[in-house]
């Protein structure tokens, strides 16, 4: 996958999938998933927080932005045959090259040009196939989680995937430096079921001298049974590509992190990151806010 220059990484990546069926093996180098295929313990949630969960960005539980409809915006999804991708962080394998790069995202809400992002995306007769190749040069991670909610605190790759051009239903993949993803259901505005997880989802991620590529598989099958047309030539869905791009603040200052619906009033160690979101289309939302239709586009399936 020709992008950002590579170097050796500096930590292993590890594929964490969800049992739907056959489909290929996860390297052996790889760590086997636990809980679900979760690499933490998930603690119990509680009804407030599947009712008030809210990471990305935004403002309350009550939509007061304009509404603008989806941007017209296509992200093209190469169909082959048979698609022979190991998923491991690496998307390095020949294949890789056929897709159609997208590398159109920004700062939305900020005039300053945002870190390189690349994205790519295949499709076969049983899954689909998605790659972010991720400029960072201060990569934010958790060594341990409490419950895979956690990812709001950190640097992640983000994809949402709707039914309809409202929002009326829709579901959310965000994963973050060390392939680990936090799935959720939702409905407009911010009503998110995190208790959801993506039947088959296979993630994984690595990390290299530049930031990190992160790299999953979604079946078919999976995204049927939720109500959407089978990916074939043709086809095309409602869709949206993110990124959360956070830093350290070495300020110094160790004041907790103020609750907030950005981190849900969770604890840092140390100071809180300093965060900034990347879109690949401009939401027009006056503060940063992936939740609404105009963050999505289209992802067409093309031969």
């Amino acid at each position: 996958m020709p992008a950002l220059p590579q170097a050796p990484c500096r930590r292993r990546g590890v594929a964490i999938s969800r049992s739907s069926g056959n489909h290929p093996p996860v390297p052996a180098n790889h760590s086997p998933p636990r809980n679900g295929g979760h690499p933490h313990p998930i603690r119990t949630l509680s009804v407030a927080l599947i009712v008030t969960l809210s990471h990305g960005c935004g403002t309350d539980g009550n939509d007061t932005h304009p509404r603008h409809p989806p941007a017209d915006a296509t992200t093209r999804a190469r169909f082959l045959q048979e698609a022979r991708i190991a998923i491991d962080g690496q998307a390095d394998e020949p294949h890789w090259t056929r897709a159609e790069p997208v590398r159109d995202f920004r700062f939305p809400w900020k005039t300053e040009p945002a870190p390189r992002t690349e994205f790519r995306a295949l499709c076969d007769a049983d899954h689909l196939y998605f790659a972010f190749l991720i400029e960072d040069a201060d990569i934010v991670v958790l060594d341990h989680f409490s419950d895979e909610a956690d990812a709001v605190l950190e640097d992640r790759a983000e994809i949402y995937l709707s039914l309809d051009d409202r929002m009326a239903r829709y579901f959310c993949l965000e994963i973050d430096s060390r392939g680990r993803a936090f799935d959720y259901s939702a409905s407009h505005y911010r009503k998110f079921d995190p208790g959801w997880k993506l039947e088959g989802l296979v993630t994984a991620a690595q990390t290299h001298e530049d930031g990190y590529t992160v790299e999953g598989r979604i079946p078919l099958n999976s995204l049927e049974a939720l109500g959407f047309p089978r990916l074939r030539p043709g086809t095309k869905i409602l869709w949206g590509i993110y990124r959360a791009e956070f830093s350290h603040d070495r300020t110094g200052n160790a004041a907790p992190a103020p609750t907030t619906i950005h981190n849900l009033g969770r604890a840092t160690h140390g100071p809180p990151p300093i965060e900034n979101w990347i879109s690949w289309v401009d939401p027009k939302t006056p503060e940063p806010d992936f939740h609404v239709p105009s963050s999505l586009g289209w992802l067409m399936v093309v031969e």
